[in-house]
């Protein structure tokens, strides 16, 4: 086995026979030995080199038979890094400012009450409910994931986009945009694409209606 370009010899090269399914692995000369007979197909096949395959001429004695393998290149897809939104850092600040009561589970109040006995397990629970810490707690936690995704909303059915794509400016954009709120679902998997056609669609709509 020979590379093509270099004319190295090639390891690990698999040869196996289509006719009777015998194997060989090429050593680190490139070198092989299999058994072949008139007509038997062979392929050759590596990981770095395209697939070449060999019909058999020839079947009496030992023959030795150069093959040369051409390099396989692999194309990456393109893909572009991008910094950190400002929606993306307002969230991780966020997060972070806040992890202590997102994390904390009703009942586990990490607060002295009384004589600076603090509380836990099934007692804190009863005390978070006596003093309202608990429902408190989940109002806290579902604004908070209620602001969040107003936050992501508004980086993907933006102002200028509508403007963009209706013509429509000032507060009769403002109008669109409250007649036709986006959901957090659709916002978070829609492509660019399918937001622009949402826009379109609704503003085919909202002008209709405008129109009676």
């Amino acid at each position: 086995m020979i590379d093509s370009d270099s004319k190295e010899p090639i390891q690990g090269v698999t040869v196996i026979n289509k006719h009777n399914n015998t194997i060989a692995i090429s050593d680190i000369a490139g070198y092989y030995s299999i058994q072949v007979s008139t007509g038997d197909t062979l392929v050759f096949s590596h990981t770095s080199y395209k697939t070449f395959i060999e019909l058999v001429p020839f079947s009496i004695g030992k023959r030795y038979k150069s093959i040369l393998m051409r390099q396989q290149l692999y194309g990456l897809k393109e893909t572009t890094v991008r910094s950190l939104t400002k929606y993306q850092e307002d969230s991780i600040q966020n997060r972070e400012e806040f992890k202590q009561p997102l994390r904390q589970k009703p009942g586990e109040v990490h607060m002295a009450y009384g004589f600076g006995i603090a509380s836990e397990g099934l007692i804190s629970d009863l005390v978070g409910n006596l003093t309202g810490y608990n429902q408190r707690q989940k109002r806290f936690k579902k604004a908070f994931r209620v602001e969040e995704q107003e936050k992501f909303i508004d980086t993907r059915y933006t102002f200028r986009l509508v403007q963009q794509l209706t013509g429509l400016r000032g507060d009769s954009a403002a109008l669109f945009m409250n007649a036709y709120p986006m959901s957090y679902d659709f916002a978070r998997a829609a492509t660019d694409l399918e937001i622009k056609m949402w826009i379109k669609y609704n503003y085919r709509e909202y002008k209709g209606k405008a129109g009676k």
